[in-house]
């Protein structure tokens, strides 16, 4: 699967999206509301960029029948994410592939062989 990449800047609610068959993997920055404070002072200290702490959510969705199904259980999270903490967001894009693969794996697993053929 690839997955497209995040901007050198990364924003909350930003989001990249990669396909495999008959499934796509959307992987979206939202804020970590369970990040430790020195999670967030780390991030501070490492950056002039506007840097800042979130979590990545992946979530998958199939198509049958050309119509788009979520699968919520397969969703995965990463918590205590820096951002924006370097000149670009290659560690962003390598987390945010790490984590869709796992999502798409999950809902893989979760799906019948039909689907998998798709």
């Amino acid at each position: 699967m690839k997955l497209e990449r995040f901007y050198t800047y990364a924003m909350i609610g930003d989001s990249v999206v990669g396909f495999a068959g008959a499934y796509t993997v959307t992987v979206t920055l939202k804020h970590d509301y369970e990040a430790s404070p020195e999670d967030h002072k780390r991030c501070a200290e490492a950056t002039e960029h506007y840097g800042f702490v979130a979590m990545l959510e992946a979530e998958v969705s199939v198509a049958i029948n050309e119509h788009s199904i979520r699968i919520p259980d397969a969703r995965a999270k990463q918590h205590a994410i820096g951002v924006n903490v370097g000149v670009t967001s290659n560690h962003l894009d390598a987390q945010a592939a790490v984590l869709a693969h796992r999502a798409l794996e999950k809902a893989r697993s979760m799906v019948g062989p039909t689907t998998r053929a798709a």
